[in-house]
């Protein structure tokens, strides 16, 4: 995982170019868009076997980035992957993988956070046509397990992705994400996206994608109740203090 996270990440969605955006978990179970970078030490090893490409990574950091936070030097944040890769036939291949991440996290010295993932990528590229046909689909699925004061809090979140060739230089995809938060596993957010890229040459590529978001938020009413509600809004934009119209389970901001 780690850095990992991000670079298999770029690997599954080379099929059109990046998205324009990285899957809700990420932020969610990972504490940061871009993954999660540290210094450290890593040491990978390839399984000969007569089946698949199989590839054993450790990893050990620091433990100050993102998902994990040291409150002492000894505070090591650890990594483990195991991955596989196989030609299924010419024209297609399978890519399967399983990470494993330990480390403190910030609600205190004695807490820590275990997070477990499976990944797997699907590419199809026929010989004959290689420059007017291709597909990608990926899924990666998260579980998170983290420890704080209120008790510990599993949490699980998803994406899956595809993206297919229509044209020469026309790509269509879309990307499907859910992920519970890690510190309130109650609240879920969802996604859907659509996505159109287009490349006028090999060196630069026009890309859209329209995104639909639900966020889920805890409002206490004025009653001194608490109910959770989704909004469109991403919760960093509504502020203690803001006057609210709810509506069902939907939120609308309002003037004061």
């Amino acid at each position: 995982m780690l850095q990992d996270v991000q670079d298999r990440l770029e690997v599954a969605l080379d099929a059109g170019g990046q998205q324009v955006d990285e899957p809700l978990v990420l932020t969610n179970l990972l504490g940061n868009p871009d993954g999660i970078s540290d210094s450290g030490i890593s040491v990978s090893k390839l399984l000969v076997n007569p089946l698949l490409f199989l590839e054993a990574t450790g990893e050990v950091y620091q433990g100050n980035a993102g998902l994990f936070q040291s409150h002492e030097r000894s505070d090591l944040s650890y990594v483990g992957r195991l991955r596989g890769y196989r030609d299924v036939n010419e024209s297609t291949n399978i890519d399967i993988g399983g990470s494993f991440a330990h480390g403190h996290n910030d609600a205190g010295p004695e807490f820590t956070t275990h997070l477990f993932t499976l990944d797997a990528t699907v590419r199809y590229r026929p010989l004959r046509r290689a420059i007017y046909k291709k597909a990608i689909g990926r899924t990666e699925l998260f579980w998170s397990n983290r420890g704080q004061p209120t008790g510990d809090a599993s949490a699980f979140g998803m994406f899956a992705s595809g993206e297919y060739q229509v044209g020469r230089r026309w790509y269509l995809g879309g990307r499907y994400d859910w992920s519970e938060r890690a510190i309130d596993p109650l609240l879920r957010d969802t996604s859907g996206s659509a996505i159109l890229t287009y490349w006028p040459s090999e060196f630069s590529q026009v890309r859209g994608q329209y995104r639909r978001t639900r966020y889920e938020v805890t409002l206490k009413m004025d009653d001194s109740t608490t109910r959770v509600v989704s909004m469109a809004y991403e919760p960093l934009f509504v502020q203690v203090g803001d006057y609210v119209r709810v509506a069902g389970n939907n939120i609308e901001l309002v003037n004061p």
